[in-house]
C-alpha cells in the first residue's frame, strides 16, 4: 500500500503526516477513499469502520464535484465494475451510516424508485456524474469511504 508525505505549515507550525495514497479532501469537511474491491453494502460498512472511517457521507455540492473528480482520474467512469459504488445513505427514513442528518441529495431523475421494495442502500454512479440510485444492499460493489478531515496525524494518516 502507497503512502504519501503531506507537510503543512501554518502560524509557525510545522505538521508532517503520513497520508495513504487514495485519500482525497473535499472542499467541505470530508476526506474520502475509493475502495476497489467489490463488497456487499454491510460488508462495505465494516471494511470502512475498520478504517476508523464509515461509508461516504455525501453532504454537499461540492463533495460530488470532487468525488466525480476522483472517479475520471481513475478511469471510473469507464470501467463497469467501478461506475456505481456504495455510499453510506440508506432507507431507514434516509439515513447516512455514519450518523450525520440526510438534507443533502443528488439522485437520478427516475430515482429513488424502491423496485420490487428490495432497494435499501444507495449507489454514486459516475457514469452519471455521480448521481445517486438506490439498490439492493446485498449486491457486491466497490464503495468510499469516508471521515471528517483531521486537525492532526490520525485514522488514514501515520
Amino acid at each position: 500500500m502507497e503512502a504519501l508525505l503531506f507537510i503543512t505549515a501554518a502560524a509557525g507550525k510545522i505538521n508532517l503526516c503520513l497520508r495513504l495514497s487514495g485519500v482525497v479532501s473535499s472542499p467541505s469537511s470530508h476526506e474520502y477513499r475509493f475502495v476497489y474491491e467489490p463488497m456487499t453494502w454491510a460488508d462495505a460498512q465494516s471494511y470502512c469502520r475498520r478504517m476508523n472511517s464509515d461509508l461516504a457521507t455525501i453532504a454537499t455540492m461540492e463533495d460530488v464535484e470532487t468525488l466525480n473528480k476522483m472517479a475520471v482520474m481513475n478511469n471510473m467512469v469507464y470501467t463497469s465494475y467501478r461506475t456505481k459504488v456504495w455510499t453510506g445513505l440508506y432507507r431507514d427514513g434516509w439515513k447516512w451510516s455514519a450518523g450525520s442528518r440526510f438534507s443533502f441529495s443528488y439522485w437520478k431523475s427516475t430515482e429513488p424508485n424502491n423496485n420490487n421494495g428490495n432497494e435499501k442502500c444507495v449507489l454514486a454512479t459516475f457514469d452519471a456524474l455521480g448521481k445517486w440510485e438506490d439498490w439492493r444492499c446485498d449486491v457486491e460493489k466497490a464503495f468510499i469511504c469516508s471521515k471528517f478531515k483531521p486537525d492532526k496525524c490520525n485514522g488514514w494518516y501515520k
